[in-house]
This record gives C-alpha cells, structure tokens and sequence, in this order.
C-alpha cells in the first residue's frame, strides 16, 4: 500500500475528511462521512516531505523511507485528541518523528501538525 492510501485508511476511523494537500472546500460530504456540512469537527490535510530509496539490492530498490507532514485542523479542543491520532498511525507502521499544536487566531481553528515517516517495501524485485 502507499504512503497516500496508507494514511487515510489510517485516519478513516475518525470519520473525517482527509484531503491530500490541502483543504478542497468543493467536496461534497457523502455517505463515507456521517457529518454533512459541519466541518468545525475537523479534518486532516497530508503532504509529502520527502520519498528517498533506503534499501538497495542488484542494483534495485527495495525500500523507502516516505516522510509526510499530517495536519488536523478542528475548532474543538485538542485534548484528548492528540494521543489517539498519533495511536492510529503508528498501527500502519508510521513513526512519529514531530508534533506541534497551534491555534491559528485569523481562522478560529486548533491546527496539530505531525511529522511522520514510513518505511515501504512494497517494491517491484
């Protein structure tokens, strides 16, 4: 699986969007999302750092290393919302690296960001 599937099939338990690289105000929330309309509970944002070829054989890459920046964004306290976020991911095999909180004043929302990086080994050989 890659980097982008793994992440959200690792955040889907939180029935919230998750949108690869930024916020898309055009989706329509449909049955995959049991809120429709209410976006103040939350959602995820996700863009690449870095992809980089970690294991080499027979002139053939075996591995990498995906780094990725997780941002969740909710106008709802982050108590108790950062130790099961960093909980699911690790289950998919992504080591947290970074975590930063921080309230963005313009908007009203809460905004975790969360350096993640994850091995792959699903190569072709």
């Amino acid at each position: 699986m890659d980097a982008n599937a793994t992440v959200k099939k690792a955040l889907e338990r939180f029935f919230l969007p998750v949108f690869p690289d930024e916020y898309d105000k055009t989706v329509k929330y449909g049955p995959n999302y049991p809120f429709i309309g209410n976006i103040s509970r939350g959602y995820f944002v996700f863009n690449y750092i870095s992809e980089s070829g970690v294991l080499y054989g027979d002139n053939k890459e075996l591995a990498d290393r995906t780094n990725l920046y997780i941002h969740y964004y909710t106008k709802q306290s982050l108590d108790g919302k950062v130790a099961p976020i960093k909980k699911a991911l690790e289950e998919y095999g992504f080591t947290i690296t970074f975590v930063r909180r921080a309230k963005e004043n313009d908007t009203g929302y809460n905004h975790l960001t969360l350096e993640v990086s994850i091995l792959s080994t699903d190569m072709e050989v």
